[in-house]
């Protein structure tokens, strides 16, 4: 999803700092200057992009052995039955966060 920038949020540390204090269940892991893993568990989290206009949020598996796991289990499994699983149990939790986390981000305007 992407969230347009504004004065208010413009600043990367700032927007950083308001996420970790309101979403205090999540862990929060800071890949490079304009780059946030958001973990809610070991399966479902989400990145966060700063742009020079907008912000991306974009659900993701957070660990690097989670998404080993699932691009091996899509291998010895085929494709349909393992896409299946992630879309009924992963997907929807994603989108989940994804919205929670930017109706927080256009609330900060």
């Amino acid at each position: 999803m992407k969230v347009p920038l504004n004065d208010i949020i413009s600043d990367f540390r700032l927007v950083k700092q308001k996420l970790i204090e309101n979403f205090k269940q999540y862990t929060f892991n800071e890949r490079s200057k304009d780059f946030i893993v958001i973990k809610k568990n070991r399966v479902i989290g989400a990145n966060i992009i700063f742009d020079k206009k907008n912000i991306y949020v974009i659900g993701n598996i957070p660990s690097r052995t989670g998404n080993f796991l699932l691009i091996l289990i899509i291998l010895l499994l085929g494709v349909i039955i393992p896409l299946i699983f992630y879309f009924l149990f992963i997907h929807f939790k994603m989108k989940r966060l994804e919205k929670e986390i930017c109706s927080f981000l256009i609330g900060l305007r």
